[in-house]
């Protein structure tokens, strides 16, 4: 569980330093996901930390959807 909670910092810390987007979400995603399939080694993390870690995603993206944001249509 250290492996994968190291890696997913590191991949925040780097995604904030070159400023991009959602540092807080893909940045973490991404490093996970590159250490689990180039390690031979298995990234594990508890169903508990996983299911609370996704309400929260889940929660802050709602925060951003509002009607006028839904409403709006490309050019």
């Amino acid at each position: 569980m250290a492996i994968t909670l190291l890696s997913a910092l590191l991949g925040g810390a780097l995604f904030m330093l070159l400023h991009l987007p959602l540092p807080w979400l893909l940045g973490p995603m991404l490093a996970s996901l590159i250490g689990s399939n180039t390690k031979k080694r298995y990234f594990e993390w508890p169903g508990r930390f996983r299911n609370t870690g996704m309400i929260i995603v889940g929660y802050t993206i709602g925060l951003s959807l509002s009607p006028p944001l839904l409403l709006m249509r490309p050019n």
